[in-house]
C-alpha cells in the first residue's frame, strides 16, 4: 500500500463514520461522542499519513546494477527478482556471493557492497535503484575552469579556460587532474551533474 491508498481508505473510513453518525442523529448521545472520537481520529490519521514521504530508491554502484542485469538476461520477469533475493540472501550463511549462472564472486567492491548493505541490496531488488554515478573531477584556474590541456614536446603548457564549470573537462580519477593542477597552480574539485 502507498501513501496515496492509506489517504483513500482513510477517507472512505471518514466518510463512513460521518454518515453512520449523521444517521444517529443526536451527538450528544453516548454513540455520537464515540462517533465523534472515531472521526477524529481517522482524521489524525490521515493528517499524519500526509506527511510521509514516498520510500526513495536506494543508490546501487554500478557493478550491482551490472550483476543484477546478467540476472533479469538469465531468468524471466519475477523469476530474476526471485533469484536475485535468494543469492542475495544466502550470502553469508555458508556461502559466497554469486552470479547469475551460480559462479563464486571473488572478494570485489560489489561482495563488500552486498556484505555492508545487504539491506539495501533487497531494497534495490524488490523496489528499483538508482545507480551511482561515478565521481568526475575538474581543474579550478582562478575564477575559470579548465576545457582544455595540453602539453607539448618542449614541456610548455596550454591552457583553454571557461567559467561555466559545466564546460571543464572531466576526469574519472583524481590523479589526472592533480597532475592538471599541478602543472597550472589549480585547484582539483569534485564534478557532480
Amino acid at each position: 500500500m502507498d501513501k496515496q491508498e492509506l489517504l483513500d481508505v482513510l477517507e472512505e473510513q471518514i466518510i463512513k463514520e460521518k454518515e453512520e453518525k449523521d444517521a444517529y442523529g443526536e451527538t450528544d448521545t453516548w454513540i455520537g461522542g464515540y462517533k465523534d472520537g472515531r472521526i477524529d481520529a481517522l482524521t489524525f490519521a490521515a493528517k499524519k499519513a500526509e506527511w510521509l514521504d514516498e520510500p526513495e530508491n536506494p543508490v546501487v554502484p554500478k557493478e550491482f546494477d551490472e550483476w543484477y542485469k546478467e540476472i533479469q538476461k538469465k531468468w524471466s520477469g519475477n523469476l530474476a527478482e526471485q533469484f536475485a533475493l535468494w543469492k542475495i540472501c544466502q550470502f553469508g550463511f555458508g556461502h559466497g556471493f554469486e552470479d547469475a549462472r551460480n559462479r563464486r564472486i571473488g572478494a570485489d567492491s560489489l561482495t563488500n557492497w552486498v556484505t555492508n548493505y545487504k539491506r539495501k541490496a533487497i531494497d534495490a531488488v524488490l523496489n528499483g535503484y538508482i545507480v551511482e554515478k561515478e565521481p568526475m573531477w575538474v581543474v579550478r584556474w582562478g575564477i575559470s575552469y579548465v576545457i582544455r590541456f595540453e602539453i607539448d614536446s618542449f614541456s610548455e603548457w596550454q591552457v583553454e579556460t571557461s567559467t561555466n564549470k559545466d564546460d571543464a573537462l572531466k576526469f574519472k580519477n583524481k590523479i589526472e587532474p592533480q597532475e592538471v593542477a599541478d602543472y597550472i597552480d589549480g585547484i582539483v574539485e569534485k564534478w557532480s551533474e
